[in-house]
């Protein structure tokens, strides 16, 4: 039978219908909770401990995820911007700044989820978690293994590479 104390809060997300209705006794606000700690960064990298993720990957990301943040937005906040709201004397003009905002948003948002494509490794450890038969979770471990490697290298490659830059 199912226990729920082998699932974590990713597993619990995504069970089917029939076996979750019998292994998830979580309260909504239980729910609620479980998907606020793997969507907000700062809660992802320190509240989240029963996820298959490493710390010091979960703390790199984030680190990466502030200097990207950062430095996306201090391109867009130009002195031309500055001077806009000293001529508005202190107002901030929301209007002319959507374009900006939006444009740092998308920017953030599609390198974020690179590099969290890069580094994050707990729905292949899942998969093989699901795997019934031994021998094909082997086979499966040791691609996985292979692909996660990769991904690693090219993570710390290319977010130190990054962080340079910033």
């Amino acid at each position: 039978m199912f226990v729920k104390n082998k699932y974590n809060d990713e597993e619990l997300n995504t069970l089917e219908y029939k076996i979750a209705i019998i292994v998830d006794k979580r309260t909504y606000f239980q729910y609620y909770w479980s998907l606020i700690k793997k969507k907000q960064l700062f809660l992802f990298t320190f509240i989240s401990a029963n996820d298959y993720n490493l710390i010091q990957i979960k703390i790199c990301l984030l680190l990466l995820a502030f200097s990207l943040y950062f430095t996306i937005n201090g391109f867009f906040f130009t002195d031309e911007t500055m001077n806009n709201i000293y001529e508005d004397k202190g107002y901030y003009n929301i209007i002319y700044h959507i374009p900006q905002i939006l444009y740092s948003t998308l920017i953030s948002v599609i390198v974020n989820t690179i590099f969290k494509s890069l580094s994050l490794s707990e729905n292949q450890l899942l998969s093989i978690k699901k795997e019934k038969n031994i021998h094909k979770a082997k086979i499966i471990t040791s691609k996985i293994r292979k692909i996660l490697r990769i991904k690693l290298i090219l993570f710390y490659i290319i977010g130190s590479l990054f962080l340079l830059f910033f």
